[in-house]
This record gives C-alpha cells, sequence and structure tokens, in this order.
C-alpha cells in the first residue's frame, strides 16, 4: 500500500447499530475507505476474500463462526491485517485474539479517536492494544505462550461445535454447516462435555457465553 493510498478496510460486526456507526467514522476519515462490510464469522472470510482489504475490524463473539476461529481463516484467503473488536476485556480473549494472528485489539468502549488510531497504528505494521487492555499482562502471557490452563481444553473444531450448539443448532444441522457426520458431531459433543464437566444444552450454552465463542442474545 503506497502512503498516499486509502487503507482499505472491511467492518465485521453482527450488530446493526455499531456496524453502522463503525463505518460512519471510518467513512469520515480522509485516508481511509471502507470496501465491504459482514456479520458472521463465515460471511466475513468470504468478503475478505473478494474485497482483499488491508485490514479487517472483526467482532469477536459472533454467530455462525466467532472471530477468533475465523482468524486464521481470514489470513488464508488474504494478505490483510486484523483488529479484534470486542467488549470482552478479559486477558485470556485478547491474548487468545492475538495469538490466532490478529495484530490488534480494541474493546467496544474505546473511543472513536482511539479505534481510529488503532486502524492507523496497524496499517503500518505496528500492535495495537486499546487503553482499558492491561497490555503488559497480555504481552506478558504472549511472551510466554499460553500455560496449558489458560489454553483451556477444547480444540478449534470442538470450539465450533459447541458454538454451533449453543446457538440452538441441531445435529443434523451443524453437520451440514461443518461438513462433518452426524456421527462426528455427535463424538464431538460426547468430549466437549467430558473435557468440560458439563451437561446440557443450557451449561454449554452458558459455557459458550461466558467464554465470548457465543453471543449473549
Amino acid at each position: 500500500m503506497s502512503e498516499t493510498a486509502a487503507i482499505r478496510i472491511l467492518v465485521v460486526d453482527d450488530h446493526w447499530v455499531v456496524l453502522e456507526g463503525v463505518c460512519s467514522f471510518i467513512k469520515a476519515q480522509a485516508d481511509m475507505e471502507v470496501v465491504g462490510t459482514a456479520r458472521d464469522g463465515r460471511s466475513a472470510i468470504e468478503a475478505a476474500r473478494s474485497h482483499r482489504p488491508d485490514i479487517v475490524l472483526l467482532d469477536i463473539t459472533m454467530p455462525k463462526l466467532n472471530g477468533i476461529a475465523a482468524i486464521p481463516f481470514i489470513l488464508d484467503v488474504t494478505d490483510t491485517r486484523i483488529i479484534g473488536l470486542s467488549v470482552h476485556t478479559s486477558q485470556r480473549i485478547v491474548v487468545e485474539t492475538i495469538l490466532a494472528g490478529a495484530s490488534g485489539y480494541v474493546t467496544k468502549t474505546c473511543s472513536s479517536n482511539e479505534m481510529i488510531d488503532a486502524i492507523r497504528n496497524v496499517a503500518q505494521g505496528r500492535r495495537y492494544l486499546s487503553s482499558d487492555i492491561d497490555e503488559d499482562a497480555v504481552h506478558e502471557s504472549i511472551s510466554r505462550g499460553l500455560s496449558s490452563a489458560d489454553k483451556g481444553v477444547l480444540t478449534a473444531r470442538e470450539k465450533e461445535v459447541l458454538q454451533l450448539i449453543s446457538e440452538g443448532r441441531r445435529t443434523k444441522e451443524i453437520a451440514t454447516i461443518l461438513y462433518l457426520s452426524e456421527h462426528t458431531v455427535n463424538r464431538h459433543r460426547v468430549r466437549i462435555m467430558d473435557k468440560l464437566g458439563l451437561r446440557g444444552v443450557a451449561e454449554l450454552t452458558r459455557y459458550a457465553i461466558r467464554e465470548g465463542l457465543s453471543p449473549s442474545e
């Protein structure tokens, strides 16, 4: 990207109010343009493939595929930089977002000016964490790698299955979405419950929401 070119941004958020608000103040910047929007992780991957943005501003908690799970897929289809966007300030979620491949993380409570600063910094190749994040603690966790306790016990595929379960999807639907057999989905479900020590959709849903894997709505 040349010094005079506008920063091309893909904005991803499942809430219209947030999506429109973020797009509005990005469009007000002379050095930025919104090249596309998406409202879930899977649509974000396709939009990134189509638009080839410089920056993806990516909501972390979304239906169908959460932001953390979507990051590797987005980076696989296009050469872009990703900024996680979330209501969560949990160190664990921030670290997982960065380790998944994001270059920055901002919270939805930050000011519009700070979000613009984050975009400009990341576009120039720098990492950016919003001011309400404990940057030293995050950097320490990243430098040493997550401990086995911090990593959690679920694989990436199990997290996908858990998110879909928490969204009320039935086994057949999950199998279709993930291109798996129903038997494999059931096997993942059993492993998830055994690993987490949880039983029933209600407990799994509460866990998914608490860990930022699924929207609370």
